[in-house]
């Protein structure tokens, strides 16, 4: 889930094409997707538009709401995340000017998490989730304070 805790909305779009999330999970946003303000993308491992009752088992397992397919639930995703330790980050392309390799991709925001102290014992495979609490600028996102674990909520932006 990407949470966007601006006054602004978010477009997942640049000059240089949409943005994307790279590390442990691989996805490429759909042009012209934006996060309004204090809104969230949920970013799942099936398609919502083709998988309907997957959609649905999602919604109903986790409360997620009338999450809107294409809007602010989007899938599939490929890879996997690693319950050990993994790197996620969020994306941007920047055109480089280079004929040979056009595209450099700038890093809006990571996490590198782990299963281990300081991080959060119970988002091991015990059921909860890791959720950001601090979302202020200066908070590293992989500063483990900055985040907790809890039952996921899926869409909720908590």
């Amino acid at each position: 889930e990407l949470f966007n805790p601006t006054d602004a909305a978010v477009i997942l779009e640049s000059e240089a094409g949409p943005w994307r999330l790279d590390g442990g999970v691989h996805y490429t946003f759909d042009a012209g997707l934006s996060i309004a303000s204090g809104g969230c993308v949920v970013v799942v491992g099936f398609d919502p538009f083709v998988e309907t009752a997957r959609l649905a088992a999602f919604i109903a397992a986790y409360g997620a709401g009338p999450l809107t397919p294409g809007a602010d639930i989007v899938g599939p995703w490929e890879g996997g995340l690693n319950n050990g330790a993994e790197r996620i980050a969020l994306e941007k392309p920047q055109a480089t000017g280079d004929l040979q390799d056009p595209i450099a991709w700038v890093v809006v925001d990571e996490v590198v998490y782990a299963d281990a102290a300081p991080w959060p014992a119970t988002a091991d495979g015990q059921g909860d989730s890791l959720q950001r609490i601090d979302v202020a600028p200066d908070v590293s996102s992989n500063d483990p304070a900055a985040w907790h674990a809890a039952l996921p909520t899926p869409g909720t932006g908590l």
